[in-house]
This record gives structure tokens, C-alpha cells and sequence, in this order.
């Protein structure tokens, strides 16, 4: 008797963890995204503030094609 009380036991700790890890996968997915989507919007508000692509294009290490020639 005692031997089925733990087996069951086991069973519910071993679901449990799993719930835990399938918990903190998600935390860890969404604050990737949300990190992703801050990017993209520093990005957004950067390129809608710049003043010329010139600015642009050497922030990201690209020569203006305009320039070379």
C-alpha cells in the first residue's frame, strides 16, 4: 500500500515539474519577444526621427551609395 502512495506521488511531482517547466518556457518566450518588439520600435522611432538616411545607413555600417561614385 505504502509503495502505491509513493508511485503516485512521484507521478503528481513529475506532472507538476513539468507544468513548472512548461511555465517558465513560456515566460522565457514572451520576454524574447518582448525584447524583439522593443528593438523593432527603437528602430521605428529612430528612422522616423533621423534627419537624413545618410545618418541611418552608417548607424547600421552601410556606406551611402550615393556618395561613393
Amino acid at each position: 500500500m505504502l509503495s502505491k502512495i509513493k508511485s503516485v506521488a512521484m507521478k503528481f511531482r513529475s506532472v507538476i515539474d513539468a507544468e513548472k517547466r512548461a511555465i517558465r518556457m513560456a515566460g522565457m518566450r514572451l520576454a524574447r519577444a518582448v525584447r524583439s518588439s522593443a528593438r523593432v520600435l527603437r528602430i521605428i522611432v529612430f528612422l522616423h526621427s533621423a534627419k537624413d538616411l545618410t545618418s541611418v545607413l552608417r548607424l547600421y555600417g552601410v556606406e551611402d551609395p550615393s556618395e561613393t561614385g
